[in-house]
């Protein structure tokens, strides 16, 4: 659901994008660019901007991260490693991207990449993580700037993003802290 306007909601399938507007009694499906029945592996409303949706479609020849505008698609990454994305709150132009890598390959790629510029340039963020099979990421809405990541079999792990600067140190999430508000 759009968190500016809660009657508008989004869905997707391996082959669309739906959206409501009556809070889910009825969906259409948007445009779509895409011509693979890939998977769409996360779906992201912008926080400030119900009509703005990004989506992270994993491992598709027409993949990557896309956002829809409320009228069409742009791909911001071709990166075939896109596996879900968060936008700040406080900054929609600044995204994080969790990366993720097929769990059979003997050298696993992915990691975390950050945009200061809604999409159109990437750096990487989390060199320093355990591993780099992101699977999972959010901005922790208790702490503005602090970004979540989950790890496939690395546990979650936080960053605080100042206000844009470069990101500062990584910090393990305990399985007992992560309960209060990913308090450390």
């Amino acid at each position: 659901a759009a968190g500016t306007d809660p009657r508008r909601v989004y869905a997707s399938s391996p082959t669309d994008v739906w959206r409501s507007d009556d809070g889910g009694s009825t969906f259409r499906a948007l445009p779509r660019p895409w011509t693979s029945p890939a998977v769409s592996t996360r779906l992201t409303v912008d926080p400030t901007d119900p009509d703005v949706v990004h989506l992270a479609r994993w491992r598709a020849p027409d993949g990557g991260l896309l956002r829809f505008d409320g009228t069409r698609w742009a791909r911001l990454s071709a990166d075939p490693l896109a596996y879900d994305v968060a936008v700040d709150p406080a900054d929609p132009q600044r995204l994080v991207l969790a990366r993720n890598d097929h769990p059979y390959h003997d050298v696993a790629r992915g990691g975390v990449r950050l945009s200061t510029d809604g999409g159109r340039t990437f750096r990487d963020l989390g060199a320093e993580l355990p591993m780099q099979r992101a699977s999972a990421v959010a901005f922790d809405p208790h702490t503005p700037g602090r970004v979540v990541v989950g790890l496939y079999g690395g546990g979650f792990w936080s960053r605080q993003l100042p206000a844009g600067q470069a990101a500062t140190r990584v910090a393990p999430i305990s399985v007992s802290s992560a309960s209060s508000r990913f308090a450390r």
